[in-house]
């Protein structure tokens, strides 16, 4: 992954065959986002999603192993549990032209993948809910 930072903001492009969650921790990490936004656009080769089950309390997660195109990376940047974590919803384009989307749990890059983040500067966090989720503290 590279990246540049325009005044509060960063840019970062992945390479293919990088794990996105992977290098988005590091990436938090190394420039000490705690909180922000995030949306990008690219290609996936691999991507594992999930959908909240109110009943359940839990996600239920299926993964895809094909061609896809990133239509739509959206979410938000805070601190869950002392660390810093990315809630990310995607839409997913395939080959036939159909859509996939959801709460985004992991992926590897195809092509390219290009995020923008704009970095809050300040401390969000997120606690644990009665629903079983993890919600902005604000």
């Amino acid at each position: 992954m590279k990246y540049k930072k325009i005044d509060s903001d960063y840019l970062l492009r992945f390479m293919q065959g990088e794990n996105v969650t992977k290098e988005l921790q590091f990436f938090f990490e190394k420039e000490k986002i705690v909180s922000g936004t995030i949306q990008g656009i690219g290609a996936l080769e691999k991507a594992e999603l999930g959908y909240f089950s109110q009943g359940k309390k839990a996600y239920d997660t299926k993964s895809f192993e094909e061609d896809l195109e990133v239509l739509s990376f959206l979410g938000n940047i805070s601190l869950k549990e002392n660390k810093s974590f990315a809630h990310i919803h995607v839409s997913l384009g395939r080959k036939d032209f159909s859509v996939i989307g959801g709460h985004f749990v992991s992926g590897i890059v195809g092509a390219t993948l290009e995020i923008l983040i704009h970095n809050f500067g300040c401390v969000l966090e997120r606690k644990k809910e009665e629903s079983g989720l993890f919600l902005l503290d604000l």
